[in-house]
């Protein structure tokens, strides 16, 4: 048996066999969070609480991309758009040393 397959609750494996569209758990969980917005909602949209979102997530490993999608909703954008290690405030006339 391999080590990810051991981080997954019985719960967590009822709700990817009930799941209409068969998806794994952390599909799931991200689908929840990008429709809702937040963990709370994301949870109960899955009918867990919102401390078992919060702790799925780390045991699952997807927490950076919850991050991401936290980002996207608040700013409208992508974290992989900034990717270009470019630096704004160069670009609007300003330097570090300000």
């Amino acid at each position: 048996m391999n080590r990810r397959s051991n981080r997954k609750t019985p719960t967590m494996r009822l709700l990817e066999v009930i799941d209409p569209e068969e998806r794994k758990i952390n599909e799931i969980m991200l689908d929840a969070y990008r429709k809702t917005g937040s963990e709370a909602k994301a949870a109960h949209l899955l009918d867990i609480t919102q401390q078992a979102f919060n702790d799925w997530k780390y045991r699952l490993g997807i927490e950076r991309q919850v991050d991401e999608i936290a980002f996207h909703l608040k700013y409208g954008t992508d974290v992989t758009d900034s990717d270009d290690n470019s630096n704004d405030r160069s670009d609007k006339g300003l330097s570090d040393e300000q």
